[in-house]
């Protein structure tokens, strides 16, 4: 290993280079320092320039992104919950065509009503209730439950049949509690 004067060892770096591109010349094999500098500080500014330019990216989408998400909320607020009613979990069969195909689901309803004193109305619309979310619920199948935009969709369409035929609950609000599909 040649050494510089001193007894220092003096490292000789070999870069890789595609074949057919190596020249075979005596001390080719040792790059000059400031062939080596050059090149090193070259991927350095490379470097530092991709991560300023992807900080900046990050920062200008997450900043255009909260502002769109903003914009799209919408202004109105919705009625306040008052009251959760509870409903026994449901178990229907789904219009699959190929097997038999279960789903489970519990179900909790926001109202802005306030029905907590007034039991004997609670369980006179509770059987109505009921058939409005198994009418809703047969109608689905196994892969529309279980594909990511399944299960909103299935909320706005309870959310929207319940609140059409039961207008006098404020029913505001759907709250899954369980959520089961066996196929």
């Amino acid at each position: 290993m040649p050494t510089s004067g001193g007894s220092r060892p003096i490292l000789a770096l070999k870069l890789l280079t595609p074949l057919g591109m190596a020249e075979n010349k005596p001390g080719a094999d040792v790059p000059s320092s400031k062939s080596g500098a050059g090149s090193l500080k070259l991927i350095l500014v490379c470097v530092i320039a991709a991560a300023i330019a992807g900080g900046g990216m990050f920062w200008f989408s997450s900043r255009h992104a909260a502002a769109g998400a903003a914009a799209a909320q919408p202004q109105a607020t919705p009625h306040e919950v008052k009251t959760v009613l509870h409903l026994e979990n449901f178990l229907v069969n789904l219009t699959d065509q190929d097997a038999n195909s279960f789903f489970r689901v519990g179900i909790d309803l926001g109202l802005s009503k306030d029905l907590a004193g007034k039991d004997a109305e609670q369980n006179k619309y509770t059987p109505m209730i009921r058939d409005t979310i198994l009418g809703v619920l047969g109608s689905y199948n196994s892969s529309a439950l279980l594909s990511p935009d399944g299960k909103e969709q299935l909320k706005k369409q309870l959310l929207q049949a319940l609140q059409k035929r039961f207008p006098e609950l404020g029913i505001e609000d759907i709250y899954f509690t369980d959520y089961l599909i066996q196929r």
